[in-house]
């Protein structure tokens, strides 16, 4: 199934996100949604197909692949020296298969390929996972920067705000345990027959500390910015947060 394409929103970005612009995507039913949220490129510079640059992309992608569904489905890797030395990293979602985070290693390989060609860099969010390679270290750095998607779809009133709050912010807290490996996924009931799902995902090379600034700029962005909307993902470098007025997870 193609995915849709959509108009821009414009709409004051957040004090943590000085790069953050609102994207538009429509969600009326959960089993429509595509796999594919949202991929940029770093168009900076450009390497030629035959050098030494694409050939240890494919080294770290290899590894990347083989090693992230065996690691509860994350994975660094770098190859090379500089100035042709390249980083790479994938994180699938917590609560995914191995199976499952191999096909989304995959997928997100394939599709930021074509979407950024021969760009020295490139990020990718998918549904179940996240691919980034770059040729600056960006690994162990924290990035709070990317796009939110939106369910435009409304719900007024100040209970279905302060519980979308109050879940995303349970969730965080849940998230920071070690053990949880930064991820965490439950829901709350809005109303007598409401009920809101939420995740939050941190990428396993940032620190607990890190991991926090992470999750709380999320969740203060998607309070500012879509707190009457059904829905909202916050599209992070190195965490997700999402939540819905249906089982996503």
């Amino acid at each position: 199934m193609k995915c849709n394409s959509f108009p821009f929103i414009p709409q004051r970005a957040s004090i943590f996100l000085q790069s953050l612009v609102l994207f538009l995507f429509v969600m009326n039913f959960p089993s429509v949604i595509c796999t594919y949220l949202w991929h940029t490129c770093d168009n900076s510079s450009t390497f030629r197909k035959g050098s030494t640059y694409p050939t240890n992309l494919n080294l770290v992608i290899n590894d990347l692949f083989r090693n992230a569904p065996k690691s509860s489905g994350f994975n660094t890797s770098s190859h090379g020296q500089s100035p042709n030395k390249v980083y790479g990293l994938v994180q699938c979602t917590g609560n995914i298969s191995p199976l499952k985070c191999s096909k989304c290693v995959v997928e997100a390989n394939s599709s930021i390929q074509e979407g950024c060609a021969n760009d020295i860099g490139g990020r990718i969010w998918l549904g179940d996972c996240f691919l980034r390679y770059q040729s600056s270290n960006f690994i162990s750095t924290l990035d709070t920067n990317g796009p939110i998607l939106v369910n435009v779809n409304s719900i007024t009133g100040e209970v279905f705000k302060s519980t979308t709050g109050r879940l995303l912010s349970n969730l965080s807290n849940k998230a920071y345990i070690p053990a949880n490996k930064g991820f965490a996924a439950g829901s709350a009931n809005y109303s007598a027959s409401g009920m809101l799902y939420g995740s939050v995902q941190c990428w396993r090379d940032i620190s607990t500390k890190d991991c926090r600034k992470c999750l709380d700029a999320a969740t203060t962005t998607l309070n500012e910015c879509c707190s009457t909307n059904q829905g909202a993902q916050f599209l992070g470098g190195s965490c997700k947060v999402r939540y819905e007025t249906y089982s996503f997870f």
